[in-house]
């Protein structure tokens, strides 16, 4: 078993196919809320910004993901940028700090609703269904 069923490149398909509109909106939302938690950290803290490069290139990577459909990608950048969120909760001191991280919030709400959406659903599946017909079966 693989982690990937459909047995697609990592960085994306050959054959790309056309993402639904709420599942751009969302991996735009993600982009927005990595230049937000970056610019929160390097510029409105003392931590700078080698605190969360890893999360930030990560949820990055994951935002491209779900662009391309995986489904993994979906959980796996709510996840991360959950982490993110903790990290500037921590580092919060100031009226801007918590502003950044409500934006943040309400940017990761939104794309986690838009993700997750029932319309959406069928792009993030199809395909993950295996294939029946090249399987050898056993014979008695």
């Amino acid at each position: 078993m693989s982690i990937d069923p459909t047995h697609r490149p990592i960085l994306g398909d050959p054959e790309p196919s056309d993402p639904p509109a709420a599942v751009r909106a969302a991996s735009a939302l993600l982009l927005v809320h990595v230049a937000v938690t970056g610019a929160h950290l390097a510029f409105a803290t003392d931590y700078g910004l080698p605190i969360v490069l890893f999360p930030m290139a990560v949820t990055t990577w994951f935002a491209f993901g779900i662009r391309a459909g995986r489904d993994w990608a979906r959980a796996g950048a709510l996840l991360v940028s959950c982490f993110t969120l903790l990290l500037m909760l921590a580092v919060a001191q100031s009226s801007l700090s918590f502003s950044a991280l409500a934006l943040s919030v309400l940017l990761l709400v939104a794309a986690g609703q838009l993700m997750y959406r029932e319309d959406v659903r069928e792009y993030f599946v199809s395909g993950l269904e295996p294939d029946t017909d090249d399987v050898p079966t056993r014979r008695r």
